[in-house]
């Protein structure tokens, strides 16, 4: 792999983990404000699960031809630090919920990265069409 290769790569893991963290937190200061406290585990947790697809878009979109890599190492160091916190936390929440945004990370991650593939397709397959069409009223006679 070449170093740019694979600073974009880092670089990719680095952006989508903060920004899911950064989306996490600025969404848990207002449901820990505004939220009841029944409520608050399964709104967090369907947050985390759209945050977590976001970041790994991000992640994969800056990787760009090493998405595959840059969304494994990604999944890796959420489920890493993931697990730490449950540890940590357990005694202090549901023991569902940690368990549950465990469960869920990879899979959000792997849902980024195959929204970018079929991003991709979608724009490839608009590109080799446009071709077919007159671009101006003289190239349509």
């Amino acid at each position: 792999m070449s170093q740019a290769k694979m600073g974009r790569t880092v670089l990719g893991v680095i952006s989508g983990y903060l920004t899911n963290a950064a989306l996490v937190g600025i969404t848990e200061f207002a449901y820990v404000r505004w939220m009841d406290a029944r409520k608050y585990f399964v709104v967090d947790l369907a947050t985390q699960v759209g945050a977590t697809v976001i970041g790994g878009y991000l992640c994969c979109l800056i990787a760009q031809s090493a998405k595959r890599i840059a969304a494994t190492s990604l999944m890796i160091l959420g489920l890493l630090i993931g697990a730490a916190s449950l540890v940590t936390s357990w005694n202090g929440e549901p023991h569902w919920y940690g368990m549950a945004l465990l469960a869920v990370y990879a899979p959000c991650v792997w849902m980024g990265y195959a929204l970018l593939l079929w991003r991709n397709k979608c724009i490839g397959k608009r590109g080799q069409n446009a071709d077919r069409f007159p671009k101006t009223e003289d190239e349509a006679v």
